[in-house]
């Protein structure tokens, strides 16, 4: 196992005994904080935010990379009964747990969740109408193998969206900066600023791509969630009664920890 893998594998295994209570969401992003202090409304926002650009119709068949404890798919299939998910991940207990979330709901015939790197998979080709990278792809090895391998799946007029984390503005990648991304388990190959990223995704085929930024909308509240209280996804909602001041530091020491300072959703189309 290289480097990065045992990172990547350490960073959710540390992670994993923050979901061992009854009480907390499972559901893995950081959230769109609209009108809400929850949670699960907010990580549930962000993912209705990130597809948003899906037209999905009866028969709609979906990639799900990087599908964390199987919750974003349950979703999905809620809103849109009549489609179809495969998802990707590597994190042994995650896919055990999905899976067994999908057999609790009965959605196996809807539901295929494997243990498989997404940035080279078994599948063969144009067999998606969307791939969908819901705070993943930042973790792929690389992210620009993966545009490449999501663009191969894609049928054609099929699309990608992504919510997905970047660096601040002018970060230099200094020993600091790659400490912290060695704990974020982020390879040092994907960090680059928005323009290079919109940029590596039209060489992998991409047309119709566009980014929105949702920063302020995500990392001050991840920032508070992470810093502020228990720890990250230790309660089911966050304390927005702080002093901006405070907010101010504790996002500074969040993108200094975390590496992470602009979050995006891209979405793009295959002609």
């Amino acid at each position: 196992m290289d480097n990065f893998s045992s990172n990547l594998l350490n960073v959710y295994q540390a992670a994993e005994k923050n979901f061992t209570k009854s009480d907390i969401s499972l559901w893995l992003n950081f959230g769109y904080w609209e009108n809400t202090n929850q949670v699960e409304k907010a990580c549930e926002k962000l993912l209705d935010e990130t597809i948003s650009q899906f037209n999905i119709v009866k028969g709609s068949k979906i990639l799900d990379a990087g599908f964390g404890f199987g919750v974003q798919d349950v979703y999905i299939l809620n809103k849109f009964p009549e489609c179809n998910i495969v998802g990707l991940n590597v994190i042994d207990y995650q896919v055990a747990k999905a899976n067994e979330l999908i057999q609790e709901k009965n959605l196996q015939e809807k539901v295929l969740l494997l243990k498989e790197d997404v940035v080279s998979t078994s599948f063969a080709n144009e067999q998606f109408d969307f791939v969908l990278a819901v705070e993943s792809a930042f973790h792929f090895y690389t992210r620009e193998n993966f545009f490449k391998e999501a663009y191969r799946l894609l049928k054609p007029g099929g699309k990608i969206a992504l919510a997905d984390c970047l660096p601040q503005v002018d970060f230099v990648m200094d020993i600091e900066f790659k400490k912290a991304a060695d704990f974020m388990a982020i390879p040092y190959q994907n960090y680059y600023e928005i323009e290079t990223y919109l940029h590596k995704m039209k060489n992998a085929g991409f047309e119709g791509i566009v980014s929105r930024d949702i920063s302020n909308h995500v990392l001050p509240y991840a920032a508070i969630e992470m810093l502020a209280s228990n720890g990250w996804r230790s309660s089911s909602s966050i304390d927005l009664n702080i002093d901006p001041s405070l907010i101010d530091k504790l996002l500074k020491d969040f993108t200094k920890i975390t590496t992470i300072g602009k979050y995006y959703i891209i979405t793009a189309e295959k002609h």
